[in-house]
């Protein structure tokens, strides 16, 4: 059964062994298949002639070992797409050439050439079947003789592999059923779908498991005394084998190189997914230490030079009352209000760094009426706050950062222009954890001409307080409408002892309107 008119097993053998032995082990194998050929070979090819006899026992092994040394042995236990159809053009090559050598020394030793084309053929195909029916089960046995930790249920394809030789069998045991046409057809059907489901391992267990199948089904029609119908024309059946066995194995190999693939993304992208938290970890930490410095610097401001310059001004004024010189009495008076006004940008100064009101009275107030409506009130815009949901109860990390981008495009806005007209909207979904938040900032300068390659310092820093949230942003140079967008889920609320009351809407807040 080893050399049929359909395969001839060996072929694979050979093939197999020479990509996995050293090739140190080479000359030894190959005179214990020179010594099993010239056993069988004289009843396989019936030559007379000695030269023959030795040019057919010895070619099929050259051949096949400067095939293999040509394209390189295996030194990886993963078959690509890429290897495995080296390997499967190693085999047809080598094929092809021995089946030529054999029919020309057969031809020399004086058999009639009439059919040396089927001859050809033949022996072509036969080395070709033998080479993917044996060759990758090998492989398969020496991954296991390797690694002996190796999953056989996933080898096996969780017992799947025996379905196309099953299907094969089965069909052929029906009562009248010696033809092996729809049997090969139909088997090929599960073949395939375990070649793309469970890759070229259980693919070539099945090839094999379909090869003794069909040894099982031949030797028990001979007990029977009915050989099977091959009803497809000379040669058709042993080509279709080859066809269908090659497309199981490439597709086969192309499965595993796929999930090899995609278990590498998924690792990367789990990987960056981890690197991504961590970078936001570390943002969101910096920011909070960096708001503590602003908080630190502000106090240390306000207490020492605030206060000396309140010590300045009082100074002035006693000064002022002590004198009777007008003239020295208006230049007291410069003095005292260069001093107030030097106290009013280090107010504002100190607001800018960590605004009392956001502390003292939270982000709702802190927009509606701190230093932000302010600021866009002194430059003469009409300011709009809105305020829907539960956004007091926002914890005060994630609203001092809120507050830091509303500040940062409020002041763009007023600086590089708005339309007369700027609107700032929080709204937030209530409930228990992941509440959907999002800021909308709006204008009416319509379209800006803020190149894409180069993003001011103030825009730069929105996008990295939002990826320090880990928020959705957005920035529409070409309207206003709105003009900043951001969205992002707030893990938990902060308790409010008003919302012991029954869940209600909650009325937006808004900021009067600035005429």
């Amino acid at each position: 059964m080893l050399s049929t008119g359909v395969w001839f097993l060996p072929a694979g053998l050979r093939l197999a062994t020479l990509a996995i032995l050293p090739v140190r082990l080479w000359w030894p194998m190959a005179a214990i298949e020179w010594a099993a050929a010239a056993l069988m070979a004289h009843a396989r090819w019936g030559l007379d002639s000695p030269l023959a006899m030795v040019c057919a026992v010895t070619m099929p092994w050259l051949i096949y070992a400067g095939l293999v040394h040509v394209a390189g042995r295996t030194t990886t236990l993963v078959m690509t797409p890429q290897w495995m159809g080296r390997q499967l053009t190693v085999g047809l090559g080598a094929a092809v050439a021995t089946g030529l050598a054999v029919t020309l020394v057969v031809m020399l030793d004086g058999v009639p050439t009439r059919d040396a084309l089927g001859r050809l053929f033949a022996y072509a195909v036969g080395d070709l079947i033998g080479v993917m029916t044996v060759a990758p089960l090998l492989l398969v046995l020496r991954e296991h003789w390797i690694d002996p930790t190796r999953d056989w249920a996933i080898t096996l394809g969780n017992g799947t592999v025996a379905l196309p030789a099953l299907c094969l069998v089965l069909i052929l045991a029906l009562p009248g059923m010696a033809d092996m046409r729809y049997p090969v057809l139909i088997s090929s059907l599960p073949l395939l779908w375990i070649a793309h489901r469970h890759g070229w391992r259980a693919c070539a267990v099945s090839l094999g498991l379909i090869a003794l199948g069909r040894c099982l089904v031949e030797i028990g029609f001979g007990w029977a005394g009915q050989p099977l119908q091959l009803r497809f024309a000379r040669g058709q059946l042993e080509l279709f084998a080859a066809v269908i066995g090659a497309a199981a194995l490439l597709v086969a190999a192309n499965a595993d190189a796929v999930r090899v693939q995609s278990s590498a993304v998924r690792t990367l992208s789990q990987r960056l997914w981890a690197q991504a938290q961590e970078l936001r970890a570390t943002a969101t930490r910096l920011a909070s230490q960096q708001e503590q410095e602003r908080r630190h610097l502000g106090a240390e401001l306000h207490d020492a030079l605030g206060q000396d310059m309140t010590a300045i001004a009082t100074r002035l004024r006693l000064l002022q009352r002590r004198t009777s010189n007008d003239h020295i009495d208006e230049q007291l008076e410069d003095l005292r209000n260069l001093v107030t006004t030097a106290h009013g940008h280090l107010r504002d100064a100190i607001n800018h760094l960590h605004p009392v009101s956001l502390t003292r009275f939270g982000l709702v107030r802190a927009l509606t009426v701190g230093p932000v409506a302010e600021m866009v009130r002194n430059a003469g815009v009409r300011y709009d706050c809105v305020i829907r949901g539960p956004v007091p109860r926002v914890p005060a990390d994630i609203a001092t950062m809120l507050y830091r981008i509303a500040q940062e495009a409020a002041t763009n806005a007023v600086r590089h222009g708005c339309g007369g007209f700027l609107q700032i909207e929080i709204a937030l979904e209530g409930g228990d954890t992941g509440n959907p938040l999002t800021l909308r900032i709006t204008d009416h300068a319509g379209e800006l001409q803020v190149p894409a390659e180069r993003l001011g310092h103030g825009l730069q820093s929105i996008r990295d307080r939002a990826d320090a949230l880990g928020a959705a942003y957005r920035f529409n140079a070409r309207s206003g409408l709105p003009r900043h967008w951001l969205q992002m889920r707030v893990p938990a609320l902060e308790p409010d002892a008003s919302d012991a009351a029954p869940d209600r809407p909650l009325e937006p807040t808004r900021a009067p309107h600035d005429a």
